[in-house]
């Protein structure tokens, strides 16, 4: 028998019932920020926390907003390219969510080539966007000493 929890709780574990379930009994969750803990959306935690596409595409299914910051301004996109999960990423892109500098920067740090890949092959003018630090992707590869503009 499938015990009932939270969204938030639901998206992390990477259980696809689990989630449908907590979709059911706890609609208001979808697009909120937990209280307390990491303070991320459920969305983000799904593309944090577990690489499955099909919980990705349940949330976004049930109205979860893809460009939805959590409390440190990151999209799930950055989270997903952060972690190196291609497949939770081509989920998110597939359903039209915005490239990012942040995410950008994150894949390429972490060596996914996959992940910049996706990325850059969703939106070849990103490399063209500036990340946390100010600089592009282009910059950053580069390995300019000059200060960002």
């Amino acid at each position: 028998m499938l015990q009932m929890t939270d969204l938030y709780t639901a998206a992390s574990r990477g259980s696809l019932r689990e989630v449908q379930a907590a979709l059911l009994v706890h609609p208001e969750q979808l697009n909120s920020r937990r209280r307390g803990g990491r303070m991320l959306p459920p969305l983000h935690l799904a593309a944090d926390m577990n690489r499955e596409p099909e919980i990705i595409n349940a949330l976004v299914d049930a109205g979860a907003e893809l460009e939805h910051e959590g409390s440190a301004g990151h999209t799930a996109v950055y989270y997903a390219a952060h972690h190196t999960s291609p497949r939770a990423l081509r989920a998110l892109l597939r359903h039209g969510a915005r490239v990012t500098g942040a995410a950008l920067q994150h894949a390429a740090t972490a060596g996914s080539d996959a992940a910049l890949g996706l990325l850059l092959a969703a939106d070849p003018a990103a490399v063209n966007i500036a990340g946390l630090d100010g600089r592009t992707l282009l910059w950053s590869a580069a390995g300019s000493q000059s200060q960002p503009a």
